[in-house]
């Protein structure tokens, strides 16, 4: 358990002094904690005591293991660390295998200035520069989840559920990480299994989750907890089918590590399961050495366990010890032996040991495991960068598929890759939605014989049978009419109402939030259909049309030099030709030219050279006249056609009225991009209004997505036309859910289908199957010439500190109930004691022990935080004593674990739901998550996540903040969420990380308009007690969600006098003197627990079912409580002031 706010007085804990005196040849002491009941620490022991029996004879010098068996109990892990502390003065500790155990540790160890050399398999990213005597010495999950992702993205599975064992190290250094490499490889968590730790659990819930396991459609499963759990849940998994033929199961390191240990019937029980273990030399003479030293000393010291074998944590065992061991000097300080032992730089039996800001240097090799039989395969190697790679005939092979690895043998004996996820049946069909009111029926049409049998038909379904052909599976499907929206039949798929739609669906932006879709199977595109016009523009002057201007100056040309040539010759035999003066001879020249242009005879012609020219004139306007007649036939004859509406920007100007069907995505599209206004688009129900309202002039234009325009041009053949440019938006696919397992070969089926041809000979029998309509009007006078068309042409018209506030709050409440139930039954007396646990956990479990054991209460009230109450809980089920928690934040499985543990606080699971529904009504569809990373964190961020992906929302991304986060961090942190596209932000932070947050972002212009912040709980329900000038210059325009109780209620009215009066005598210094929900829930805990003890004396395990069966109201609303815990409270959002 993560221990966050520890700052325990070490003078109150520890005598003056780490140092040890030691004597002659005598080094110092190391102290050990491990837990001696499981394999892992068995294997710890072993190696340890040969690493410090090694060192001792290879330097001759002595150094003493002083060994301490934490039996998997943090408290008890955290009296043995002060007991070698303060009792054996040794110079470091060893072990530690859990974090939960670590960071009770590591505090202890920071004060005394004793360094912590924690084999704990996780810890928080930040924890060294937390706690300067943390040394860590098993790398960081990072990349190992990316080895994991990359067998997924090898195989191309998209949807995984997670199985984890609920500890914090699982959900703060796992969760994240994995989510993280999966989105990388294109996968994602589908569902995340959290199971109870092994203590915990029952065969009841174990049964209870992988039944809902099974019953998804992905068999993918990622397995991460603790060797216990893992042979229980694969047992079960056996028990239930999950291991058979088409799953999948990987497990990482925390039980790959150890699965040499494993007897014979667990590991037949995990038979087919894949499995990423950490990586280290097993064939030099060193480790060959210890192996059999090994082995030797285990089986002696554990004769029980079926295997002797060391693995990964034996030897990361023996190689911390040889880093303390080397670093020790009899005349050093702890601080020197903390500063030698990061300097460490020496090749251990894992590999080179050297430390990087006191973490080990991240392993960059994983070795792939495949489990076969009773036993196990090693099939090759992952690493970042090089992929996975195998080593054949001395050369290592690289690649970036697992195929290269060789067989892999799959859960049920398969030898071919699993599909990973469960095909529908014909008890169990794909559900299938189909659009009823669609506007074109021939892509869907839904109709009913006289019996009520539905017959779904149209070009979407045959390309969707078409499709199914190429699959290489069968896949029963069933066809449910749905007559809402298209948007709305999309969301039924999100809503998990129907598996698909298949139609004449769009694929959108904003659908694809709610769902996925197919490669498209038609061409996108919005096209503009607009009626049709005879052109008229250019009539005027149209028999001057057949011929260019130049052709006309040639013909004018060519004749006045054919009549100036007959001029010439035929003027001294004709006179009359030469008489008259100048201007009349011009006049007979021209009259002339002009004649023998249509001349056809040559009586007049009295040379034989005249009727030469004459011959070859008359074949040359022969050719012009013909050509001239034909050419002006053709115009008066063909009809020529052009749109009525050329460009939108026509419509936008004319303000006029388009035509669309509002059940299409295309009217958003018409609104937002093109900027059409809403009031000139006319909802359009049917392909025939579409032909009626252009011909009547109603709507100007229709706009319409492509696969309809050629649906509605074959049909209406004449007279519209396609105008405009084609705007590329969407294109019909099939619809299904985020992550499905189908889609892809969905999609790849579509494709075979297009590229064989067989989707144009659909499309081409869908358009020759339309009737055009020939009755179409026309214009009667569009081929006659009128007198326009001898016309010239017209001329064109142009806070302060969280802890403390809620301590404050909760002491002078419990007083009052206390003081109240005592006057109210004077016959009874309760006393009250208080102990501050100053946010400590250590502190708090201390005080816990003394007040059962030494003041001998009958129960114990208050622990507010998880990391405190787990604690307090463990003193309590041991003592028998009834511990009231008023944690916010509480696994579900708590109550289980420790059995005198009651929750007076309701779980945030509803909280998190009001957040989500938030969200949703602002259509906002991916949001980043700012969490202080605690525990108490977890679980909260993984109920969020559920409560998101319930409405389709996505996390963008998780990004935890150290507790004691300092303002440059900040600003890297936000900046980072600054560079992103989200501008919305949902924090889960203490007030106190909150409020420093938000002054950060402030300073960042991260809280101006366009940005909105969304708090929790963890804020919100403190706000009554921040400053005025800190909640207007740095929360102003924030959404919170907290808890709701009435406070209307005479009852509460006279609490709030009360606790005011109280609140500001003991407390003049605060601001703020109102009491909030912990103030009220503190009071009603007091009051369940005092109840319960009226009556007199009884034992611990009465007093606990007196105040489980108690009911009463108490402030907070109806208190009552159902195994243990109490039930929901009302949500509220509140907000101080919308910016967006």
């Amino acid at each position: 358990m993560d221990s966050f706010l520890l700052s325990f007085m070490a003078t109150i804990l520890l005598l003056p002094g780490a140092a040890a005196e030691v004597g002659t040849g005598h080094m110092g002491n190391i102290g050990v904690i491990v837990d001696n009941s499981s394999r892992i620490g068995k294997e710890e022991i072993v190696a340890m005591k040969l690493a410090i029996h090694d060192f001792n004879n290879k330097t001759n010098r002595q150094l003493d293991l002083h060994v301490r068996d934490s039996q998997s109990d943090p408290v008890l892990t955290l009296l043995s660390a002060r007991n070698l502390i303060k009792k054996r003065r040794v110079q470091a500790i060893i072990g530690l295998e859990t974090w939960e155990e670590a960071s009770l540790v590591v505090e202890l160890g920071s004060k005394a200035h004793i360094p912590i050399v924690s084999l704990a398999d996780a810890a928080p990213q930040w924890a060294t520069d937390r706690w300067p005597f943390l040394v860590r010495v098993s790398p960081e999950k990072h990349l190992q989840m990316k080895a994991v992702a990359a067998i997924i993205g090898s195989w191309g599975w998209r949807r995984i559920n997670v199985i984890y064992e609920d500890t914090n190290s699982a959900g703060s250094e796992i969760i994240p990480f994995l989510a993280d490499a999966l989105k990388q490889v294109g996968s994602e968590i589908g569902y995340l299994a959290a199971l109870p730790p092994s203590s915990a659990v029952n065969s009841s819930s174990l049964s209870d989750q992988l039944q809902r396991l099974k019953g998804k459609q992905s068999q993918v499963f990622v397995v991460h907890s603790s060797l216990s759990m893992a042979e229980r849940l694969f047992s079960k998994a056996n028990e239930l089918g999950m291991m058979e033929k088409g799953s999948v199961w990987i497990t990482t390191d925390s039980i790959t590590n150890i699965v040499h240990s494993m007897n014979s019937s667990v590991i037949s029980s995990m038979e087919g399961v894949l499995g990423v273990k950490s990586f280290f030399q097993e064939d030099g003479a060193r480790f060959q050495d210890f192996y059999s030293r090994f082995r030797q000393k285990f089986r002696s010291l554990y004769p029980k366990e079926d295997n002797c074998e060391p693995g990964i944590f034996a030897v990361r065992a023996y190689d911390a010890v040889w880093s303390v061991a080397l670093a020790m000097d009899n005349n050093g300080s702890t601080q020197q032996l903390l500063e030698k032992i990061e300097l460490s730089d020496f090749h251990g039996l894992t590999n080179r040991i050297k430390f990087e800001r006191r973490r080990l240097a991240p392993q960059r090799m994983f070795q792939i495991v495949n489990v076969i039989g009773k036993s196990y395969r090693e099939l090759g190697f992952w690493s970042e960068g090089s992929g996975f790679a195998k080593p054949t005939n001395g050369q290592i092979q690289n690649s970036s598929s697992m195929d290269i690895l060789g067989q892999v043998f799959w859960p049920g004996g398969l030898i071919s890759t699993p599909r990973g996820w469960v095909l529908p049946t014909s008890l169990t069909p794909l559900r299938i939605g189909v659009p009823l009111n669609g506007t074109f029926k021939q892509f869907v049409s839904v109709t009913y014989d006289d019996g009520g049998n539905q017959t779904v038909s149209g070009f979407s379904i045959e390309v969707f049978k078409a499709v199914l052909k190429h699959l290489n599976y069968s896949l029963p499907y069933e066809f449910f009419p749905f007559s809402g929206i298209y948007d709305d039949l999309v969301e039924q798929v999100h809503l998990k109402k129907f598996d698909a739609v298949v139609g004449d669906t769009s694929i959108v932006s904003k659908r694809c939030d709610q769902a996925e879709f197919s490669h498209p199977y038609t061409e996108p595109g919005l096209v503009m259909i607009v009626p049709e016009q005879v052109d008229k523009s250019n009539r005027a002057w149209l028999f001057m049309k057949p011929f260019t201007k130049a052709m006309w100056v040639l013909t004018g040309a060519i004749t006045i030099y054919n009549g100036f040539t007959l001029w010439l010759i035929e003027r001294n035999q004709s006179p009359e030709l030469m008489t008259g003066s100048i201007l009349n001879q011009m006049g007979t020249l021209v009259c002339l030219s002009f004649t023998t242009l249509f001349s056809m005879h040559g009586g007049r012609q009295h040379s034989n050279l005249s009727r030469l020219v004459m011959v070859v004139w008359l074949f040359a306007s022969l050719v012009i006249t013909n050509s001239y007649t034909a050419n002006l036939t053709s115009m008066l004859t063909v009809q020529r056609l052009e749109p009525t509406v050329v460009d939108v920007e026509d419509l936008k100007s004319a303000n006029a009225i388009v035509g669309c069907s509002k059940r299409s995505f295309a009217v958003r599209y018409l609104v937002d991009v093109i900027g059409i206004k809403m009031r000139n688009i006319k909802d359009i129900t049917s392909a025939d209004q579409y032909a009626r309202d252009l011909r009547s002039g109603e709507i100007a234009a229709a706009f319409i997505e492509a696969p309809y325009a050629k649906i509605f041009l074959a049909q209406n053949c004449k007279g519209f036309a396609a105008s405009g440019k084609i705007y590329k938006v969407g294109g019909f696919g099939f619809v299904f859910p985020k992550g499905s397992s189908i889609l892809p070969d969905i999609s790849k089926a579509v494709l075979e289908v297009a590229e064989k041809g067989e989707l144009d000979d659909l499309e081409n029998n869908l358009i020759g199957s339309q009737k055009c309509d020939s009755n179409a009007e026309t214009s009667e006078d569009s081929s006659s010439l009128s007198p326009s068309s001898f016309w010239p042409m017209e001329a064109p018209i142009q806070l302060k500190k969280l802890i403390s506030r809620i301590g404050k709050e909760e002491k002078v409440a419990t007083e009052m109930a206390i003081e109240e139930f005592n006057s109210q039954y004077s016959n009874q007396h309760i006393d009250l004691l208080i102990n501050d646990s100053q946010g400590e956990p250590i502190q708090a479990a201390l005080a816990a022990r003394e007040l059962v054991y030494r003041h001998r209460v009958k129960a114990i009230l208050g622990p507010r935080s998880w990391e405190e109450t787990s604690l307090v809980a463990e003193v309590g089920s041991q003592a028998h004593t009834p511990i009231l928690s008023l944690a916010y934040a509480t696994p579900q499985w708590a109550t289980e674990r420790w059995p005198f543990l009651i929750q007076a606080s309701a779980d945030q699971s509803a909280q998190m739901k009001t957040i989500a529904a938030v969200i949703e009504s602002q259509d906002w569809h991916r949001v980043p998550v700012v969490y202080e990373d605690i525990p108490s964190s977890t679980g909260a961020i993984l109920q969020l996540s559920e409560a998101l992906k319930d409405v389709g929302i996505e996390i963008g991304h998780l990004l935890p903040l150290p507790p004691l986060s300092s303002s440059s961090s900040l600003v890297e942190e936000l900046h980072s969420l600054k560079e992103g596209q989200c501008r919305v932000f949902v924090v889960h932070t203490s007030l106190q990380l909150g409020v420093h947050l938000f002054e950060t972002a402030k300073k960042m212009e991260m809280r101006k308009e366009g940005y909105a912040w969304i708090i929790t709980g963890t804020i919100s329900s403190l706000v009554h007690s921040i400053e005025a000038s800190t909640i207007s210059s740095s929360m102003d325009g924030i959404v919170g969600v907290k808890s709701y109780f009435n406070e209307t209620t005479p009852q509460f009215k006279i609490f709030r006098r009360r606790f005011r009066r109280k609140f500001i005598s003991e407390h003049p210094d605060e601001e703020k003197n109102e009491p909030g929900i912990y103030a009220a829930k503190a009071y009603d805990a007091t009051w369940a627990a005092a109840l319960a003890m009226k009556g007199g004396r009884g034992t611990g395990q009465q007093l606990l079912e007196k105040i489980s069966n108690g009911q009463f109201d108490g402030l907070t609303g109806k208190i009552q409580f159902s195994d243990q815990k109490l039930a929901p409270a009302h949500i509220r959002r509140r907000n101080k002031k919308l910016l967006w």
